[in-house]
């Protein structure tokens, strides 16, 4: 089953059979992946993206500060971006960070709950006694 984003806010499509149904409720994008490992690796870089994205506003306010070209506080910065450039000079870079930090989520998720995984088998042992061996 295959939900499809909508344009407006508060409709989603849901797909079945080629047929398109509308369906009250938020932005819902659901896809079945079977392999536990690829849905780590799709949840970590979609997390890593929202994560950067969420941020973004803040990174490009304190990149300002640090060169010191718009002003001297987050105020001023803030101003001074909304009047030049409005909400995209916010996120300006943003996708050159969502780049470089997707991947790496992306290997980081599966990565620490196979561990996770391994650690909690040890049952109680501790990682560290396989080490030694």
């Amino acid at each position: 089953m295959i939900y499809m984003l909508s344009t407006c806010p508060l409709l989603v499509f849901k797909r079945r059979e080629g047929v398109l149904k509308k369906k009250k409720g938020g932005l819902k994008l659901k896809i079945k992946v079977k392999n536990p490992s690829l849905r780590r690796l799709i949840s970590g870089g979609i997390a890593g993206a929202i994560s950067r994205t969420a941020v973004a506003p803040l990174e490009t306010i304190r990149t300002h500060l640090m060169v010191g070209s718009s002003g001297h506080s987050t105020t001023e910065v803030f101003k001074n971006i909304m009047q030049t450039d409005g909400w995209k000079g916010l996120f300006r870079g943003n996708l050159v960070n969502v780049i470089r930090v997707a991947p790496s989520k992306a290997i980081e998720v599966p990565i620490r709950s196979n561990s996770n995984l391994f650690v909690s088998k040890t049952s109680g042992l501790g990682f560290w006694v396989f080490i030694k061996a």
